[in-house]
């Protein structure tokens, strides 16, 4: 009987060190999120620079990516210690919702990221072409131009909506 006690203590040591980990794990992601909207705004001035942020990116939403895996794994282990222990959790209902929430607005935050990205390497690497051109074509400047107002034009939407 006493080993049974035992065993069902550590459990529910195991249980709040899962609720505290998936609440750690929503802090986290919810600084990558910040990081995102408040250092991640440059768009590189040249098509190599921005190249390279672009893979940095995609890097950095990789690690918030096993962020949220991790988060989820935990509130998963604590459904089934709950389940083993007969309780009812103490935080994985509100936690779950929390993370989601964070992780949704990460996910479309960096994809406008990689939007803005994408335009700029595109706007780069048309006018670095046509700077190089020892005789530049009306059209060439026109597609400069119009990739240049397609970046403009995406700038000026905000990057995360006000509803989030």
């Amino acid at each position: 009987m006493v080993d049974v006690r035992r065993l069902k203590m550590l459990q529910m040591v195991q249980l709040f060190k899962c609720e505290d980990d998936a609440l750690q794990a929503v802090e986290w992601l919810s600084e990558l999120l910040d990081a995102l909207l408040k250092t991640h705004v440059r768009l590189g001035d040249e098509s190599q620079e921005t190249r390279t942020m672009l893979d940095k990116h995609k890097k950095f939403v990789d690690v918030a990516q096993s962020t949220y895996d991790y988060g989820r794994q935990l509130l998963q282990a604590t459904v089934v210690l709950c389940q083993s222990l007969r309780c009812t959790t103490r935080s994985s209902g509100d936690t779950l919702p929390r993370l989601n929430r964070v992780w949704k607005q990460f996910t479309v935050t960096a994809d406008e990221r990689q939007q803005r990205l994408e335009l700029a390497l595109n706007f780069h690497t048309i006018a670095e072409k046509v700077l190089q051109q020892e005789r530049v074509e009306v059209e060439s400047l026109d597609e400069v131009d119009s990739s240049g107002r397609t970046l403009l034009d995406r700038l000026a939407l905000p990057i995360i909506f006000p509803d989030g």
